[in-house]
């Protein structure tokens, strides 16, 4: 991994904005760094599968990351925690047999989990796409950076119609 460009560790304020968005970038590079890492050492190993990199939610979306770098990502727990899904997904040092995975599927995180063909028209910065679900940005990410896509519901928010049903027992004879 290469030196954190800001050797005190995160940007202290007031940081200068090139040296935030240097360590935005060198963050998440870490992240890839790791799978990167995970994924040669898996291939050494003999596998010859298709690699799920895990996505919850929809993370930082660009103009969110603007927002917060300009207050030297005061309280940004998401970014802090490297969920910058544009950045992850274009940063990855291989994306041979990567999946985009989903865990987030119809977490109502937004007003349209459908997919819509012109979906791949806009640009990742567009604010447009700020009211789309976690599954749609993250399909519109993978689409961008040549992935498939795949993931799961996690069943706690999902709307009641799509949750399983437990059986009513008959009644008593």
């Amino acid at each position: 991994m290469t030196p954190n460009p800001t050797p005190a560790g995160s940007p202290a304020p007031p940081a200068d904005p090139a040296q935030i968005a240097a360590w935005v970038s060198w963050y998440i590079g870490g992240l890839d760094n790791v799978t990167g890492f995970e994924m040669t050492t898996l291939a050494g190993l003999g596998f010859t599968g298709y690699y799920e990199t895990l996505t919850p939610g929809s993370g930082t979306r660009p103009d969110d990351l603007a927002t917060t770098e300009k207050h030297n990502l005061n309280n940004d727990g998401t970014t802090g925690v490297g969920a910058v899904w544009n950045l992850y997904y274009n940063q990855l040092p291989d994306k041979t047999k990567v999946i985009a995975y989903i865990s987030s599927v119809a977490d109502q995180s937004g007003g349209n989990d459908s997919c819509q063909s012109a979906d791949t028209t806009l640009p990742l910065t567009s604010t447009a796409m700020d009211s789309w679900s976690a599954t749609r940005w993250i399909t519109r990410i993978a689409a961008a950076n040549g992935l498939l896509t795949g993931g799961e519901n996690p069943a706690t928010a999902c709307p009641p119609a799509w949750r399983p049903s437990t059986p009513t027992p008959p009644p008593p004879a």
